[in-house]
């Protein structure tokens, strides 16, 4: 759950639109009473208040099952408005040796193309896929088997 909050509050600076897709039939700039209708009870609460230089946020999260892992969702929206502003998912470290990774990054290809960069170092692999003005990351490690999908709004999206 602290890598989950981790990569939340990373994706903060990313702002949002209305008109491009996230994940599973979410919008940018989507309120939260629209990510309930969609997802229900799976969802918890998480919140920061915002302080001074810091302007907090809410987070919706819940478990789903993708290419054969379990995978932490986040739904990230901005602390003073109801605007979701960005997607997360994260696998915990999983024995899988690489088939989930592989499972994701195929996925994302056949619905997305290739990806557009492509960042390789010893930890691991970001590719960067991108449609209109949604941004994806699948990040794949090597080592752990880590996997994390972050959706995001370009810049310039609104």
């Amino acid at each position: 759950m602290d890598s989950v909050k981790a990569v939340l509050l990373l994706v903060l600076l990313c702002s949002a639109g209305s008109a491009q897709t996230f994940w599973s039939g979410t919008r940018p700039g989507m309120g939260k009473k629209q990510v309930k209708a969609l997802f229900g009870r799976d969802l918890k609460v998480e919140q920061t208040k915002s302080e001074p230089g810091y302007e907090g946020y809410t987070a919706y999260t819940m478990k789903r099952e993708f290419c054969g892992g379990v995978f932490e969702v986040g739904f990230v929206f901005q602390a003073k408005a109801d605007k979701l502003i960005s997607v997360t998912l994260v696998t915990g470290s999983n024995n899988s040796g690489g088939r989930i990774g592989d499972c994701v990054v195929r996925r994302y290809i056949a619905d997305f193309g290739e990806p557009v960069e492509v960042q390789d170092c010893e930890l691991g692999v970001t590719r960067t896929f991108v449609r209109g003005q949604t941004s994806v990351e699948v990040i794949t490690g090597q080592e752990t088997d880590l996997v994390e999908v972050r959706y995001a709004l370009r810049a310039g999206g609104l």
